[in-house]
């Protein structure tokens, strides 16, 4: 699904990155998608902490896309895992930390990363918030508070 040519941009900046992509060659109708990763905060052994997070709109300026055909938020929800395992090959970071909107079941969302986002070197790591896990890199990931966190 991820295509070089439909990558709008790819800016890494001082506070994270940003990576825009078109996804209207998934659905005519669809406008771009926006992954930000922010850096939220640096621990004592120096880890970048990141915050995930997406935005989509179709071409009317709606965010929700679920009105549209499965197929399609298949092949949407793809591209998205694509280019998050993108952004893990070229920007490496220590930790990534996902929320899940309330709205979503936790579990199913959890599963559903863990089967296509399984970037090389990185643990899934649950946080001590319920709505929240993390991908934590496996050099990092003795630093963890044991009690705080724990491996999934």
């Amino acid at each position: 699904m991820f295509d070089f040519k439909y990558l709008i941009g790819y800016e890494e900046v001082s506070c994270g990155a940003e990576i825009t992509y078109d996804i209207s060659n998934i659905n005519k109708c669809w406008d771009f998608l926006m992954l930000s990763y922010e850096i939220c905060h640096v621990d004592k052994n120096g880890h970048y902490w990141v915050e995930s997070s997406f935005d989509l709109l179709d071409k009317a300026g709606n965010a929700n896309l679920s009105r549209y055909p499965k197929q399609d938020k298949v092949n949407l929800w793809k591209t998205i895992f694509e280019l998050k395992d993108y952004y893990f090959s070229r920007s490496k970071p220590d930790i990534v930390e996902h929320f899940i909107d309330g709205e979503y079941s936790y579990a199913k969302r959890l599963i559903l990363y863990q089967k296509y986002l399984q970037p090389h070197g990185y643990e899934y790591v649950k946080g001590h918030k319920t709505n929240c896990f993390y991908l934590v890199k496996n050099s990092v990931l003795n630093h963890f508070a044991t009690d705080v966190y724990r491996t999934l």
